[in-house]
This record gives structure tokens, C-alpha cells and sequence, in this order.
């Protein structure tokens, strides 16, 4: 079970090091300007896109929005404490998948760029930008309802989400540890 807005910073991460380590390996091959000139236009308009489809994915519009499915998630209780109150975004058991996505996604994307056009880093680009635009959506769901939204608990339908609750304020103390009033 993984926090879900963990999930899609990690995938953002390994996409955008994906196009560092190609763009760094296209410039080493080809010289300091691999990518036309129109290709900044292509990276504006990446990114005027993906601004623009967080508020729509923020959104009730069905088929479009993030937060009907985040809405349908189950509510979890930690009785035993098994759900971590701190989960840090790079554990040890999540270094593994990160590095294979890392690789693979720069493999293809150098070989491609290499091989046929440097145009088509564009596609891990686009990647990282939407993986971090839905990163921000699921943070603003998290932080509006107060709670932390994870995925995989149901091992029969592991794209289901469930929550827990934050609580956001600590317990109001005294000098003495007497409750209040």
C-alpha cells in the first residue's frame, strides 16, 4: 500500500530525469543545439496544457476529473497503527520500480532521439509535467478533506483508493496535561 500523491511525485521524478539524462546525452553527441528552434514553442505549449487541465481534473466534470475517483475512496481505520503517520517519498521498497521506470524511460527515449529525432523528448517531458500536475491535485484533495489518500490496500482491485485522517491541529495542552475547560 503506497500513499498515492508519493506515487505520482516518484513517476514526475523518474520521467524528468529521464529527459535531463537524454537531453545531457544529446548535447554531448550532437553539440550545445540538438533541439530546433521551435522546439521552446512545443514546451510552452506542454505546459499552458498541462495548467490547464489541473483545474479540470480538480474538477467534477465527469470523465475529466481526478476527484470523483478520489471521492469514491473508502475510509480506513488504523486501529493497530499499521498506516505510517510520517511516510517519507523515497523508501527503500520503492527505489527498485523507480529505478526500472528511470531506465527504461531513458532508454527508449535516447534511442528514439538518437536514432530517428530529437523532437521526441518531448513525449518523457509531457509525462513528467502531467505525473506532477496530478501530484498537485491529489495534494489539494489531501489537504482539503484532511486526509492522506493511498492506493493498493485492496489486493482484488488495486487501482481502488482508500483514506485516512489527519488530524490537523495537535491536542490543545496545559502545564499540567489536565484537558482543557
Amino acid at each position: 500500500m503506497l500513499r498515492y500523491v508519493h506515487h505520482e511525485f516518484r513517476l514526475s521524478l523518474c520521467a524528468a530525469a529521464a529527459v535531463a539524462v537524454t537531453l545531457g546525452v544529446l548535447i554531448a553527441v550532437h553539440g550545445l543545439s540538438p533541439l530546433p528552434d521551435y522546439w521552446w514553442r512545443t514546451l510552452a505549449i506542454i505546459l499552458g496544457i498541462s495548467a490547464l487541465f489541473v483545474p479540470l481534473r480538480a474538477s467534477r466534470i465527469p470523465g475529466l476529473s481526478l476527484v470523483l475517483r478520489f471521492d469514491e475512496a473508502v475510509p480506513r481505520h488504523d486501529p493497530y497503527g499499521i498506516y505510517p503517520t510520517h511516510v517519507r517519498l523515497f523508501r527503500r521498497t520503492a527505489l527498485r520500480p523507480m529505478f526500472v521506470v528511470f531506465v527504461s524511460l531513458t532508454a527508449i527515449t535516447l534511442a528514439v532521439c538518437l536514432l530517428w529525432t530529437p523532437d521526441l523528448i518531448a513525449g518523457p517531458l509531457w509525462l513528467a509535467v502531467d505525473w506532477l500536475c496530478k501530484g498537485l491535485v491529489v495534494l489539494h484533495w489531501e489537504y482539503r478533506h484532511g486526509a492522506r489518500l493511498w492506493q493498493g490496500h485492496d489486493r482484488d482491485r488495486p487501482e481502488r483508493f482508500s483514506y485516512t485522517t489527519v488530524n490537523r491541529f495537535p491536542p490543545t495542552r496545559t502545564a499540567t496535561d489536565a484537558p482543557p475547560g
